[in-house]
């Protein structure tokens, strides 16, 4: 696991669905690492003891002295551990301010991280005077992240709570996998541009992402297109918008993998019009961990699920629990 991780300074955790593993994971990362100064925060609130879907406990973040989290005052007194600020933050969530504080001792946490694209990236920023690796934990749900340029890596917990079907879990992972392994665009992109339409000799842009602005540059300019740029999400209304008017042959680029938004179908699909999708920010998953067990007690074979999901995916596959 350390072979893997090592070169990497922020590292995302996200899985498939609740209970997938995530907080395992998670808890092992920081174990492997205990000569470093690992700094933790959340996309949203983790850490929370029961799970608010089946309530049944659920895996505390395990912390040590000297690290560093970035959480609101409210999860820290609800916390079993010594802490002191190292800096105030300006920014507020609806659980209260966050604060970045160095931990004391060993004890569990409740983390709630920024709420927002831009307060996650200055966290980020301000952590890493304090850190030599930072961890960011993703919401229940989120599987993509809000703000994933602050990212080097990703690590993905994908576990049996997902589906009862090992297939459809093989399948969600699978999908997952393709969508993040997408190559860097070789274009030139302009930031303040929602829309680039990139012609045969010259480009037109707009400057709001709207679908009639899309429309319209595509029916005026629909047999010299070479490529879309599109920030922001892109929707399955977005696709739909581009599949309606049979252009193929094109590139489809996009800011970062967490901004596909529309549906796996529709990623399938762009195959049948031969439309590839490049990056801005391409993020890599590193790993993927496989949690077997489910809360309602339908689980998988544990030997079956690594046999088939390290046959299946091209990547590094971690039973956490397994190891310990």
């Amino acid at each position: 696991m350390r072979d893997i991780l090592d070169g990497v300074s922020v590292i995302g955790i996200m899985g498939l669905a609740k209970n997938a593993g995530k907080t395992t994971t998670l808890n092992k990362i920081i174990e492997i690492y205990p000569e470093i100064r690992i700094g933790l925060t959340s996309i949203g609130l983790d850490g929370e003891p029961l799970d608010q879907i089946h309530f049944f406990p659920k895996p505390a973040i395990m912390v040590r002295p000297n690290m560093v989290v970035a959480t609101t005052l409210s999860c820290l007194e609800s916390s079993n551990v010594v802490w002191k600020v190292i800096e105030n933050t300006d920014y507020i969530t609806p659980l209260g301010q966050i604060l970045i504080v160095e931990i004391a001792s060993e004890g569990t946490v409740i983390v709630a991280g920024p709420s927002t694209n831009q307060e996650l990236n200055q966290v980020v920023k301000t952590m890493k005077k304090h850190c030599d690796k930072i961890l960011i934990d993703g919401a229940f749900n989120r599987l993509t992240f809000s703000n994933i340029e602050v990212m080097e890596g990703i690590v993905l917990a994908a576990g049996a709570s997902f589906s009862p079907v090992m297939d459809e879990t093989i399948k969600k992972t699978r999908d997952l996998l393709s969508l993040f392994s997408m190559n860097k665009t070789t274009y030139a992109l302009d930031s303040h541009a929602g829309i680039t339409i990139y012609l045969k000799d010259h480009s037109v842009k707009h400057d709001e992402k709207k679908i009639k602005n899309l429309e319209s540059i595509l029916d005026q300019h629909q047999d010299e297109v070479d490529a879309i740029y599109i920030q922001g999400a892109i929707t399955s209304s977005i696709i739909d918008c581009i599949f309606n008017r049979s252009i193929q042959s094109i590139k489809l680029i996009i800011e970062d993998p967490s901004k596909w938004m529309a549906s796996q179908k529709h990623l399938r699909a762009l195959n049948h019009f031969k439309i590839q999708i490049e990056v801005a920010r391409p993020i890599p998953i590193l790993m993927v961990t496989i949690n077997p067990f489910r809360p309602d007690g339908a689980c998988y074979d544990q030997n079956e699920m690594m046999t088939r999901f390290q046959r299946e995916l091209n990547l590094p596959v971690i039973n956490v629990k397994g190891e310990e």
